[in-house]
């Protein structure tokens, strides 16, 4: 659907089982096809003897159940399932009997927060000794899961494993006595779901129908556009700015009513920020990585091997219980079908040559495009470096037909994908117009003294920190000043508001003369060491950058090519240590995990986690 939205000339679902038009309307302009057997460069070969040629090739196959820090005998299987093996009531892993290893989440059914809510709080309650009758016997144990296993046998549809679900929701709420009976009523939204795509509209236009909330007993409102119609994610109803809100990025096929919290809805959410301010659980550590887990057959305690990631200290700690709750989303099911690895990629066009987008074309290319082209506004990109023969260059584009690209040099070319990266603007609209700096970027902004306090209003009270075009180092020292200027701890500050406008304009006027790399390198250290200096600020090993920048600039003109020069290493201006080298040259490294990168083993980070309506809980591991 998205693919469509955004221009897609075509796409094709391809199927393991059965065709998606088995479940709900299909519109015609996606193709459904059984699975593929192979490829021949761009051509997928189907098992049912046809044939296409594409442009991408994307993997939405799935995830696996990974964790590799369980020790063998306490991993449920791989393969992801409306009910694992070996759990009672679908998280108490019974398989060694120990009944202190839990999995919250890992359930393929219909995924629904609020089944995995049901599960985590008779976990809880079950830790807590809080449960009547529990724990039962193994054996019984054994008995009740097989029973759920083979109701999984029965599931051949949607509508089948919605009401799975809901039973299974219903016996957790009825066994750890939940406060809040209204979980039940999922399966009625779930249900209308269904009618809703199969029936009122295809893929293309269901996600604009409104589901009744079960806890508020309101409708949600009408979306302001219909969702194919709305490509602009960025703002909401009512054209305000989205700063990355809680939701904003979590696309959930199903109604959001379908995944409420009862004490948390979503409206609820306009009113606060995020789901419980203060966890209940003592001793919380995040920022921590678990290695391995065993288990003390004599003791029965469970010893977990963890990672400071901050103090790179590595411990073990003693748990009477573990609960795994990591989510089933992380490690791909990545099937394999030959010559796959010889599908070429596609011809990607690039509009803008600054260093957002050479850096998109390095990935593009190691990635497999089959040739990227960067359209430059002022010089191109082979003025201040060397550029690979695989990343054409044009003058900026005139104008588009279809798919074909005019350029300012009178040439064309086709293309699959255009990709704008075009730099950003100055945009504060919270601010009064009078407050608010030029649009356009810059090394300097006019009107602001040591590139921070802003004068146009003469009240020394706002201030831009982080305005010009990057450095870190710039922001330090400029955030450094902006603070003592604030607490009154500057000599000689402030000056007149004469003064400082000179001040200003000798530097802005200074920043319009610059042409070249080297020279906005020079500017820019000219006024750290100003900031330094007038600021005091205590690590004045930060005006030394300038010399490895300069090293930066040699090494991408000479060296190394925009292939190559991420695999050049510098020295620390505070610790005098050489980076080491990558364990993997740039473009042969696929891996952009930050392991990968270092070449670090397998971490798994800790969430933050917070159960509800339970007591305190000691002594239990979360992962």
């Amino acid at each position: 659907m998205q693919l469509l939205k955004f221009g897609a000339i075509h796409v094709t679902l391809a199927y393991r089982t059965r065709p998606r038009s088995s479940t709900c309307v299909i519109p015609d302009t996606i193709l459904e096809k059984p699975n593929v057997e192979y490829f021949e460069n761009s051509k997928a070969f189907f098992k049912d003897g046809s044939s296409m040629e594409y442009d991408a090739v994307i993997f939405t196959t799935g995830y696996r159940n990974h964790f590799p820090y369980l020790g063998s005998r306490f991993r449920v299987d791989a393969a992801t399932s409306h009910y694992p093996a070996a759990l009672y009531n679908g998280t108490l892993f019974f398989k060694e009997g120990h009944n202190n290893v839990f999995y919250v989440g890992v359930v393929a059914t219909i995924h629904s927060f609020t089944y995995f809510e049901a599960l985590a709080y008779w976990t809880c309650r079950f830790i807590l000794g809080q449960l009547q009758n529990e724990p039962v016997s193994h054996e019984e144990m054994i008995n009740r899961a097989d029973e759920w296993i083979k109701k999984t046998e029965e599931i051949t549809s949607e509508s089948d494993a919605i009401r799975f679900q809901a039973r299974l929701i219903e016996h957790l709420v009825k066994v750890a006595d939940y406060p809040y009976p209204e979980i039940c009523q999922t399966e009625q939204l779930f249900l209308e779901w269904v009618t809703v795509r199969q029936g009122e509209g295809n893929l293309l236009t269901f996600r604009d129908h409104t589901f009744k909330s079960f806890y508020t007993g309101k409708m949600t409102p009408p979306q302001p556009k219909p969702f194919m119609e709305n490509t602009d994610d960025s703002v909401d109803e009512n054209g305000e700015p989205v700063y990355a809100s809680m939701y904003k990025y979590l696309w959930i096929i199903g109604g959001k009513e379908f995944h409420e919290f009862p004490d948390y809805t979503f409206e609820d959410h306009n009113g606060r920020w995020s789901k419980c301010a203060k966890s209940r659980l003592k001793d919380d550590k995040f920022n921590t990585a678990v290695k391995y887990v065993k288990y003390l057959d004599d003791t029965k305690k469970i010893i977990v091997t963890v990672e400071d990631l901050s103090s790179k200290e590595t411990r073990e700690e003693v748990f009477t219980h573990v609960i795994i709750a990591s989510g089933i989303f992380s490690f791909p099911n990545l099937p394999v079908f030959p010559g796959i690895e010889n599908f070429p990629g596609r011809r990607v066009l690039l509009i803008g040559a600054g260093y957002s987008g050479e850096s998109i074309a390095t990935q593009l290319l190691k990635f497999g495009a089959t040739h990227v082209t960067l359209a430059y506004r002022t010089k191109p990109k082979s003025s201040t470096c060397v550029i690979p023969e695989s990343i054409l260059e044009n003058p900026n584009v005139e104008y588009f037909e279809s798919s074909k690209a005019f350029f300012k040099d009178g040439s064309s070319m086709e293309y699959d994908a255009v990709i704008f990266k075009t730099g950003y603007r100055n945009h504060f609209p919270f601010l009064e117009g009078r407050f608010r700096i030029d649009e356009g970027t810059s090394l300097y902004p006019a009107g602001l003294y040591n590139g921070t306090l802003f004068l146009n209003e003469g009240h020394n009270n706002l201030f831009y920190v982080g305005a010009q075009v990057h450095s870190f180092c710039l922001f330090e020292s400029l955030a450094y000043w902006t603070c003592k200027f604030i607490l009154g701890q500057l000599e000689n500050e402030p000056v007149s508001h004469e003064e400082m406008l000179k001040n200003a304009d000798e530097w802005h006027k200074e920043s319009k003369t610059i042409a070249e790399e080297p020279q906005a390198v020079r500017f820019q250290s000219k006024l750290i060491e100003h900031v330094v200096q007038v600021a005091d600020y205590p690590y004045p090993e930060i005006c030394r950058m300038e010399p490895l920048v300069m090293e930066w600039i040699a090494v991408r003109q000479c060296k190394r090519n925009l292939l190559m020069f991420r695999d050049h290493s510098y020295k620390s201006l505070y610790t005098e240590k050489m980076a080491p080298p990558h364990p993997k040259p740039f473009m042969e490294n696929t891996d952009d995990s930050l392991e990968g990168y270092l070449g670090q083993s397998e971490l798994t980070s800790i969430e933050n986690t917070t159960f509800l309506g339970v007591d305190s809980i000691n002594d239990v591991s979360l992962m």
